[in-house]
Order: C-alpha cells, then sequence, then structure tokens
C-alpha cells in the first residue's frame, strides 16, 4: 500500500500536464502532525470553495479540500513536494486512502474548441508521454522511481459546448527499480476565458472503476466565475492560444512557446539578410565552365610535359626528301 501511494504521489505531483516537479523532504514518511498541520486548514465538505477570483468548486460531503501551501505540507507528510503553484487538493476526509485529485491552473489564452476537435488521439497521448518521461532524469536524481504512459483507459472524450477535455491514462514504472503497482491518472482540462483549469486524478489501477466517479463528480461542481468563462471571451480583443498541443497537453508554457517563436523569427531574419544565392542554373553552369577550365588546364599541362620529354614531331630530312621524289622525276 505504502509503495502504491508513493508512486501516486509521485506521478501527480511530478507529472502534473502543468509543469510539476518532484521534490524531496526532509519530512519523515508518516509524519503525523504534518499530516494535522494540513487537515487544519482544509475545508470539509459539503463546501463551495473559491479559486482566488478565477473559479469556484463545490467540494462533496466526505472530502475536505486543502489549499496551497498547505497542500505542500500535506505532501512533505509523504516526503514529497510540489515546487510549482497549485490551487490545493481534495482528500478523503477522514482518512487518507493512497488517492487524492489535485488542481492547478495555467494562463493559455482563449483556447478554440475547433482546435481541440482537431486534434488525434494518439497526438494527444505521444505529447502526454513525452512530458512524463522529460522529468524521468529529475527523478532519477531525486532518487525517485521513473514513470511512462501506456494505453488510454478509455478514448479522450472532447465536451466542446462544455469547454472540457478529459484524458484518462494508464501509467507504470520504468527502470531497475520498477514494480507492478500500474496506475491511473485522470485529467479533465476547464477552459476559460484566459486560463486553463486542470483536475487530476491519479490512484492504483485496481481502484480505477471505484474512484473514477469522484474526479467526475469534482469536474462538474467546478466552474469559472464570471469574467473568466470561456463565454465571456472578447473577440479582437482577448488573446488566443496557439499551439494548442504543446500548451494542454505537452506541458509547455505560453511564455516558452512565445520564445521559441520570437527565436525562429530572428532566424529568418537573420537568413533573409544574407546575400542572395545563385540560381541553381547559375550555379551549373558556373560548375560546368569550371570543369571545362581545368580540362583545359590539364590539357596544356600534358602537352608542355609531352614536349619536354623529347616527344616532338619527326624533322623533315631533305636528302631523303631529294631521293624520294627523283624516281617521280624520271
Amino acid at each position: 500500500m505504502l509503495r502504491t501511494v508513493r508512486l501516486a504521489l509521485s506521478l501527480a505531483f511530478a507529472a502534473l500536464v502543468g509543469q510539476s516537479a518532484l521534490a524531496q523532504s526532509p519530512g519523515t514518511a508518516e509524519n503525523i502532525d504534518d499530516f494535522g498541520k494540513a487537515y487544519r486548514q482544509a475545508t470539509f465538505g459539503p463546501a463551495t470553495v473559491r479559486l482566488r477570483d478565477i473559479a469556484a468548486v463545490d467540494v462533496p460531503k466526505g472530502f475536505a479540500f486543502i489549499p496551497a501551501p498547505a497542500a505542500n505540507v500535506f505532501l512533505h507528510a509523504r516526503r514529497f513536494a510540489l515546487d510549482s503553484p497549485i490551487w490545493g487538493v481534495v482528500v478523503p476526509a477522514k482518512q487518507y486512502e493512497g488517492w487524492y485529485i489535485s488542481l492547478a491552473s495555467s494562463e493559455t489564452g482563449y483556447v478554440a474548441q475547433a482546435d481541440l476537435s482537431a486534434l488525434g488521439h494518439e497526438d494527444v497521448r505521444s505529447s502526454l508521454a513525452a512530458t512524463l518521461r522529460r522529468g524521468n532524469s529529475a527523478r532519477m536524481q531525486r532518487g525517485t522511481t521513473m514513470l511512462d504512459v501506456g494505453a488510454f483507459l478509455e478514448p479522450p472524450r472532447h465536451e466542446p459546448q462544455l469547454h472540457r477535455y478529459t484524458t484518462a491514462l494508464r501509467i507504470f514504472e520504468t527502470g531497475p527499480s520498477s514494480g507492478d503497482d500500474d496506475l491511473f491518472k485522470v485529467t479533465t482540462h476547464l477552459f476559460g476565458r484566459h486560463h486553463a483549469l486542470d483536475v487530476t486524478l491519479v490512484g492504483a489501477l485496481s481502484d480505477y472503476d471505484r474512484y473514477r466517479p469522484l474526479q467526475q463528480n469534482l469536474v462538474d461542481g467546478t466552474k469559472f466565475i464570471e469574467g473568466h468563462r470561456a463565454g465571456d471571451f472578447v473577440a479582437g480583443k482577448d488573446p488566443r492560444a496557439t499551439h494548442v498541443l504543446d500548451l494542454v497537453f505537452g506541458g509547455r508554457t505560453s511564455a516558452e512557446l512565445a520564445a521559441e517563436a520570437a527565436e525562429e523569427a530572428a532566424e529568418m531574419q537573420r537568413r533573409a539578410n544574407l546575400p542572395p544565392q545563385r540560381s541553381l542554373a547559375s550555379q551549373m553552369q558556373l560548375a560546368l565552365f569550371g570543369v571545362l577550365a581545368l580540362a583545359a588546364a590539364f590539357g596544356g599541362a600534358l602537352a608542355f610535359f609531352r614536349r619536354g620529354n623529347g616527344d616532338q614531331p619527326p624533322q623533315h630530312n631533305h636528302l631523303v626528301e631529294r631521293a624520294l621524289r627523283s624516281p617521280k622525276r624520271s
């Protein structure tokens, strides 16, 4: 059980599609005092929790919402911590059962649902896998397990009318210390006017059918507030998301994509400022002239050396010539 819990924590907070990274904490694995500190700051359901000034989530009865930074204290009690911002985690109110739901956001700009509809399922899975694998070197350095992505547990579900997209993946350990405790990871991306809000549940694969409805209920109870809803988007004024596959599923940020675009534009400008290159026909013509000139030079050199070696045309012998002409006279 402890192994599964540790792996679940490693995945949910190291491979969160946002840009999470796993960090080792100096705390002990079962620090009850840290659990107590985290739960003392929790909001117990049923309750509606405001997520800053952007969204709100309905926490059901029997569950608790632990806000950041108390959520990191909770993770420290399990020897793991998140070093990128989240809004918090949802856990059972009475006893931790080896799973939890994290809530995180990223500033994406407005994501057009048509762009999401155009994505292939395998492209989405490959992008999620690449995102997870990029963190494996850091996990190895920190002494935690390496992870990889398996098949979809259910086909990705795009709900354009609700502005959300859900993926459910099998996750497994790789490397020399790999185990048999496969996990599931279900993430629903909710898209608003400026942000994407990710609701992610991670647990043991054997509990998938049992816990999957918990994530769905929390998603249904999570809403952007007025002014931040997708329907509040103002065309021509609000920024629109580009490179949606990388931005939503590839673990990239808008700042990173903008920096790459600026770098590519600078490189294109640099190439445009270079002297114009000759056309292919001109290059071939110059090459032909070069070959002919080389051949002429070689021929001249060969003739010179032949003359230098005494290979010269025979000289006329006047006496022989007179003797040959004399019979013709008689």
